[in-house]
């Protein structure tokens, strides 16, 4: 199985885990899953997950963007995320300028973001799918022996009918094939 295949999270190294947890689980309202004593990991939808975990010497240290919600209704989330005390990053910069709320309009889609109290930087996206649907290999077809394979008497009379059930197992192109017979020779 390939990485395409496979589900993936996001990791967001921390200097204080205890304060983490308050804003990642009051302010963002993430349920808590599988913990440990240095993380937590924080289920998400469709099997993703970020795990939050404590490293105060990388902590906040990527200006980038870490993790991102794609979600249905980008001013609703705000809204709510707002209620809660989240506050959302404005940007004034060559390719993002955000409104007085934090929202980049791009025209097809729209976003916001957000930091923990370690500077790690998430997104909301709305609009556009984040992530593209999960794709499975087409199973093939059983394989199933040709009726024309099974021999019967193998006499000469046999021959016109096992001809015939040979052609209707191959596969049609919508042409028929003649095979070529070579020239008489004397």
């Amino acid at each position: 199985m390939g990485l395409n295949e496979c589900r993936v999270g996001s990791l967001m190294a921390v200097s204080d885990l205890d304060k983490a947890r308050r804003f990642y689980e009051s302010q963002l309202g993430l349920v808590p899953g599988e913990e440990e004593d240095q993380g937590v990991r924080y289920l998400c939808a469709e099997g993703t997950s970020i795990f939050v975990y404590l490293s105060p010497e990388h902590a906040g240290k990527s200006p980038a963007t870490l993790a991102g919600w794609d979600v249905d209704d980008l001013d609703q989330t705000m809204d709510e995320l707002a209620s809660r005390g989240v506050a959302f990053e404005r940007y004034d910069q060559p390719g993002i300028e955000t409104d007085e709320r934090g929202v980049f309009d791009a025209g097809r889609f729209r976003a916001a973001w957000v930091k923990d109290p370690d500077g790690n930087t998430m997104a909301l996206t709305g609009g556009v799918r984040l992530t593209a649907p999960v794709r499975r290999r087409a199973s093939r077809p059983e394989w199933r022996p040709c009726p024309a394979s099974r021999r019967s008497s193998g006499s000469r009379a046999d021959r016109p009918r096992r001809r015939a059930a040979r052609r209707s197992c191959r596969p049609s192109s919508g042409r028929r094939r003649r095979r070529r017979r070579p020239a008489h020779r004397p």
